[in-house]
C-alpha cells in the first residue's frame, strides 16, 4: 500500500489481453478444507491475475503481495469505462451494498485517489465456484487505477494499529486476507498457480528467510519484506554499501523494481536509468540467496527511485529496495505471514 508504483505498470497493464501457453486453457480453482488453489493468466505487462465473481458481477484482479486490499474500478458509466480498465471489471454506484465505512484518500503510485467502501459475496475462479466469502472491498477512481494497473488482489494481512503509523488509524480497512481467514500464500509464477491457506505452508524444517515486520518503522502494513545482508546493493555490477538498515520488498503488482529516493540518494545514483540491481539475503540456516534483476535478463527490468512515505522516520528509517515481477516471474514464493517465514524457490 501506498508503494508508488512506475507509471511502467500501468502502461504495461493497457494490453488487456492474457497470455496463456499454447494449447493451454484456464484451470479451474481447486479447494480443500483450509486452502483454495486459483489459476493465473499473465498479462502483457508481466503481473499476474486471476478471476473473481462480487455479488456476480465478474472481475480480474492483479495478484499484488506489496497491497492489503481487494480493489476493483469504480465508474459511473461502466459502459464508459476506459479500454486500458475494461478487462478488470467495473464497480457500477449503487450496485453493491455500502460498508459502512467513510471513503479513504488512497496513493498506489504519483497520485492519490479516491476509494468508497463496499461490500458484497465473493467467489474466486474463471467460473463461479460453489464457496463464497463475505467481504468489504474498495471501488477506485481513475486516479487510484491509473497508478495501480488494474484492480487488485493485494496479499498482505496484517496493518499497523500503533500511534505514529504513517497510515492514521481512521483510513485502515479489512483486508482482503484477513477476511478470508488466510494467513500464507504461495504465488507460483511459473506454473500460474496461487495458493491462499488458513495452515501454513512451510514445515519447521525448511530453510526458509525470516522476515522483517516494518511496522515498528511505522509502516502502517506489513509489506513482504527481509533485511538484506550488509545493506549493501550492486548496481550496474557495483556493489554499494548503504549506512541505514535496507528492506528488500518483494512486490508481485511491480514489474520492474522501485529504490526508495532516501537509498538513491545515499548511494549517490542519480537520476540516470540503471542496467541492473541485486541484493542478497540470508537463510535461517545462513545461506545467501541472491535476488535481482537486469535489462539483459528481463524485458520487464527498470528501477525507479521513488519518495516513499512508509516511515516515520524520514532521516534515519529504513531504505527499501522493491522487486517486482523482473524477478517474481522467475520462481515461486511463499509466505507463512504467523511466523514471518518465506521461500523463494527458483524455476
Amino acid at each position: 500500500m501506498r508503494l508508488a508504483r512506475s507509471s511502467l505498470l500501468a502502461a504495461a497493464a493497457a494490453s488487456v489481453a492474457p497470455s496463456l501457453a499454447p494449447g493451454e486453457t484456464a484451470a479451474a480453482p481447486v479447494a480443500s478444507s483450509s486452502s483454495i488453489s486459483l489459476p493465473l493468466e499473465r498479462m502483457g505487462g508481466g503481473v499476474l491475475t486471476t478471476g473473481a465473481f462480487i455479488d456476480g458481477e465478474r472481475f480480474r484482479l492483479i495478484v499484488d503481495t506489496g497491497s492489503p486490499y481487494l480493489v476493483v474500478p469504480l465508474e459511473e458509466k461502466c459502459a464508459a469505462q476506459s479500454p486500458r480498465l475494461s478487462y478488470y471489471g467495473c464497480a457500477s454506484p449503487g450496485r453493491f451494498r455500502a460498508a459502512g465505512f467513510p471513503p479513504t484518500s488512497e496513493q498506489y503510485g504519483a497520485l492519490p485517489g479516491r476509494v468508497r467502501w463496499l461490500k458484497g459475496g465473493v467467489r474466486f475462479g474463471d467460473a463461479q465456484p460453489e464457496r463464497e466469502y463475505a467481504a468489504v472491498f474498495g471501488a477506485a477512481d481513475r486516479a487510484v487505477m491509473s497508478q495501480s494497473g488494474g484492480a487488485l488482489l493485494g496479499l498482505i494481512r496484517q496493518v499497523s494499529t500503533q500511534p505514529g503509523s504513517t497510515i492514521p488509524r481512521e483510513d485502515l480497512r479489512p483486508t482482503a486476507l484477513a477476511q478470508l481467514g488466510v494467513s500464507s500464500f504461495s504465488l507460483d509464477a511459473p506454473r500460474r498457480r496461487l495458493t491462499l491457506s488458513s495452515e501454513p505452508l512451510l514445515g519447521e524444517k525448511e530453510d526458509a528467510l525470516p522476515l522483517i515486520d516494518p511496522r515498528p518503522f511505522g509502516d502502517g502494513v506489513e509489506h513482504v519484506c527481509i533485511r538484506v545482508e550488509g545493506d549493501a546493493v550492486a548496481v550496474n555490477g557495483a556493489t554499494r554499501v548503504a549506512r541505514r538498515p535496507v528492506l528488500c520488498v518483494l512486490d508481485s503488482g511491480l514489474s520492474g523494481c522501485v529504490l526508495s529516493q532516501s537509498l538513491a540518494d545515499e548511494l549517490g545514483l542519480g537520476g540516470g536509468p540503471l542496467e541492473s540491481l541485486e541484493v542478497a539475503v540470508r537463510t535461517e540456516s545462513g545461506r545467501r540467496v541472491v535476488l535481482g534483476s537486469s535489462r539483459r535478463q528481463s524485458s520487464l527490468f527498470y528501477a525507479q527511485q521513488i519518495p516513499l512515505n512508509w516511515f516515520s522516520d524520514r532521516s534515519n528509517g529504513p531504505h527499501v529496495v522493491a522487486l517486482g515481477q523482473c524477478v517474481l516471474q522467475g520462481g515461486a514464493l511463499t509466505v507463512d505471514g504467523a511466523t514471518r517465514r518465506a521461500t523463494w524457490a527458483p524455476a
